[in-house]
């Protein structure tokens, strides 16, 4: 069931943030010959980009092994979880922040709208949000984050490729 939540316990995507790319795309693009083998990195939590995000290609969530930006899985190590008088969390679990959140009958996990649509697309919170059925959280269920965990190892590998290049 979805619900409106406060704040969250302190929030991934607040403060200033220094940007920088870590990931050579240009060197990326050159040695695979202008093809794009794997997708851009993009963080699951934020939504960064790879111009703007801090990656490292082993950084993933602690929790839900998909690829996050340096900013947000150092904000998700420091991150509360607090409960709501129903024992459900008050922040998502991919982000950290509070909002429209979509709590999982099988857990005290929620997941905000903004990340849900953001990973799994506009239909997965209508679907998730229609009622009738019982929703599953991603860490209760984690089969519609295969797609983002082979995406995460495919950047890693890739990654190496690159790092080897320069060696």
């Amino acid at each position: 069931a979805a619900r409106q939540a406060g704040g969250g316990g302190g929030g991934m995507r607040g403060g200033k943030m220094r940007w920088a790319p870590d990931l050579k795309i240009e060197k990326l693009a050159t040695l695979l010959g202008g093809r794009q083998m794997i997708p851009l990195p993009t963080c699951t939590a934020c939504g960064a980009g790879p111009k703007k995000a801090l990656f490292e290609a082993g950084r993933r969530h602690p929790l839900l092994r998909v690829r996050v930006c340096r900013p947000c899985a150092a904000r998700y190590k420091e991150q509360k979880f607090p409960l709501d008088e129903e024992g459900k969390e008050e922040a998502c679990r991919l982000c950290g922040d509070g909002g429209d959140l979509l709590c999982c009958d099988g857990c005290p996990k929620t997941f905000c709208a903004t990340c849900v649509e953001r990973n799994f697309g506009a239909k997965a919170w209508e679907e998730a949000t229609a009622g009738g059925a019982e929703w599953r959280c991603y860490a209760c269920d984690p089969a519609p984050l295969l797609p983002l965990r082979r995406a995460h190892a495919r950047l890693v590998e890739t990654e190496a490729v690159v790092n080897e290049s320069e060696a």
